[in-house]
């Protein structure tokens, strides 16, 4: 069992979320301020085309507090934001949410507290038993959504049910092993970690959230769920692979064991 100790990093990446965002700062700020000391709270912008990063500055400059952070970036996925502004985490544990705070925060409390608990990979869960859903998702988006959860789970997350709800957490080191050689930048990256974890024997714990969809997402079911669908074929492709790589070279084993 590793030493995770009890700080955290939560990572929250934003893309054009000028007025989600103005009202998320807040009650955000006010969760990493009850956190343990050395906790904090990184921003990272993926490179929005509106105000968003100014009314972050805004409010750290307001707060005067040294426990947040704003990293701009260049526009390349949420996947590639979140894992950036997660391998900048120096805490014992580290975490993720939307801005939206679909998940609210006192549910995000629960998951860290099972990632620490666990050692391993704790994430939010729409689909199993104790989930309980308070603003749901049209129709449309749940048809597409149960969709690409049996794909995922045919292919590349076996018994997972739900890779993407937007609040995941597991100690930094668990962190470290899953972000190497990512390469997933936009939605679908949750699905590559959790894909990971299952591969390397670390383990997945789901936790069911209270959950309350907003209208506002960013996801087009349409654009972005058949760039998810190509996603995890590639997964796939890949798993199938390296595989097949083991296989004609058994030495690959041991160095794994090794590693591992």
């Amino acid at each position: 069992m590793h030493n995770v100790g009890g700080s955290l990093s939560l990572v929250v990446p934003l893309f054009n979320e000028e007025v989600r965002v103005a009202e998320s700062l807040a009650p955000l700020f006010e969760y990493v301020e009850r956190c343990k000391p050395g906790s904090r709270l990184i921003f990272v912008d993926d490179g929005s085309s509106d105000s968003t990063a100014d009314v972050v500055e805004m409010f750290i400059a307001e707060s005067g507090s040294d426990s947040i952070t704003l990293v701009r970036r260049p526009h390349l996925g949420k996947g590639a934001a979140v894992r950036y502004g997660l391998g900048m985490a120096d805490t014992g544990l580290a975490a993720f949410c939307d801005v939206d705070l679909a998940t609210p925060l006192d549910e995000l409390s629960r998951v860290v507290e099972i990632a620490c608990k666990v050692d391993g990979l704790a994430i939010g869960s729409r689909a199993v038993a104790d989930t309980e859903l308070k603003v749901r998702e049209s129709l449309r988006r749940e048809v597409a959504g149960r969709a690409f959860n049996w794909l995922v789970q045919s292919l590349v997350c076996p018994g997972v049910q739900d890779t993407q709800c937007g609040a995941k957490a597991a100690p930094v080191w668990v962190w470290k092993v899953l972000l190497a050689e990512s390469v997933e930048d936009g939605f679908a990256w949750d699905v590559e970690v959790v894909s990971k974890a299952l591969k390397v024997g670390i383990r997945v714990e789901e936790v069911g959230v209270r959950w309350l969809h907003d209208d506002r997402s960013r996801v087009n079911v349409g654009r972005d769920g058949l760039n998810m669908v190509g996603a995890v074929l590639r997964l796939k492709f890949k798993s199938l692979v390296n595989q097949s790589i083991i296989r004609d070279r058994p030495e690959a084993v041991d160095n794994k064991a090794r590693v591992l």
